[in-house]
């Protein structure tokens, strides 16, 4: 599998951003207000081959639409299989984005800034500031494979911070 370079992370970070929606009814949490799919890849500047992440969710009713507990929707894994609860917050003015996304070939992205540590170059926790974003995010199954010296040169860190609203 291709692992993305720091060139493709903040492509990507651009593309996730630009077409993320907020609002709308969620059943994550009081604090997880992010909502919908968002397409990670397909940029020009991917390799042959290469499309990209694919779509990303950004709250668990993307997968259970109908809030029975079991997944409605093929992109996030076995359907009726059980549906963990997960969201991003994302303020609507400045301040912390927060919680995890889902991908079903990555697995969780966090942007919780405490899972920044060992990115390089160091990044600081994933915010919104004005109609920017800085900071990061990262694709968790990869820093597990860093941690396990498996991980192919990649830390799995997304830099936001050409991102914007």
């Amino acid at each position: 599998m291709y692992k993305p370079n720091q060139k493709s992370t903040t492509i990507l970070a651009g593309i996730l951003f630009t077409i993320l929606s907020i609002g709308g009814v969620v059943y994550a949490g009081p604090t997880d207000n992010a909502g919908g799919w968002a397409w990670g890849g397909g940029v020009t500047a991917n390799p042959a081959g290469y499309d990209g992440m694919g779509w990303i969710s950004f709250n668990s009713s993307d997968c259970d639409t109908n809030n029975d507990g079991k997944n409605d929707n093929a992109l996030c894994g076995a359907v009726n299989s059980v549906v963990t609860s997960y969201g991003v917050n994302f303020p609507s003015g400045d301040g912390p984005i927060t919680g995890y996304a889902w991908n079903e070939y990555y697995g969780w992205i966090s942007f919780n800034g405490g899972d920044l540590a060992g990115c390089s170059p160091v990044m600081a926790s994933a915010a919104r500031v004005g109609n920017a974003l800085t900071g990061g995010a990262r694709i968790m199954a990869i820093k597990t494979a860093v941690a396990a010296g498996n991980a192919g040169g990649y830390d799995g860190c997304i830099d936001l911070s050409t991102a914007t609203i």
